[in-house]
């Protein structure tokens, strides 16, 4: 199972990935006798080999191989069930994506609301500042943060507070991190 959990392929690098990605369904009778088959470590006892691309509308999420150690176990028609499968896991795998988009955004959107409460429990501006800053860091990113203040009557602008979560000596810094 290490070979499993810990393989990756390139599409470019594989013909079989590349024609499936263009939504082509393959099986090949005999590995050993397809000048594309590229035997990896732990896998020399593939005999014979089908696979399918996974879509979701027009969007390639993935493929469904199926590999056995006998030669000539797939078929045109077994290629055509698999691809109901496949099918069925481009649903699952798009509703999959969604609800993790979905599960982010409900927490990006649960730290704002308590940032909005946090702030509002303060009167202190420095305090109030302070936490906006830390908390535009924490939902949004970011190395270095600052709050400038508009003079309405001047239109300078002036700095009034500023957060340096990775402790940056000067700005020159931030190229480094």
């Amino acid at each position: 199972t290490e070979v499993i959990e810990n393989f990756t392929l390139t599409i470019n690098e594989h013909n079989n990935l590349l024609l499936m990605s263009e939504g082509v369904a393959l099986h090949i009778a005999d590995v050993k006798e397809n000048e594309d088959w590229i035997c990896h470590k732990g896998f020399n006892w593939c005999q014979s080999w089908a696979g399918v691309p996974i879509f979701y509308g027009e969007m390639l999420l993935g493929f469904l191989n199926l590999d056995s150690a006998k030669t000539h176990t797939f078929s045109d028609e077994i290629l055509g069930q698999l691809q109901a499968f496949a099918t069925h896991a481009g649903i699952a795998l798009h509703k999959a994506r969604l609800l993790q988009r979905l599960t982010e955004e409900h927490v990006r959107l649960q730290k704002i609301y308590d940032v909005g409460r946090d702030i509002s429990s303060s009167l202190e501006a420095d305090q109030i500042l302070h936490q906006l800053i830390r908390a535009c860091f924490e939902v949004l990113g970011g190395v270095y943060g600052v709050i400038f203040s508009i003079n309405p009557d001047t239109g300078v602008v002036s700095l009034i507070r500023s957060e340096n979560p990775n402790k940056l000596q000067n700005l020159h810094e931030l190229y480094l991190v």
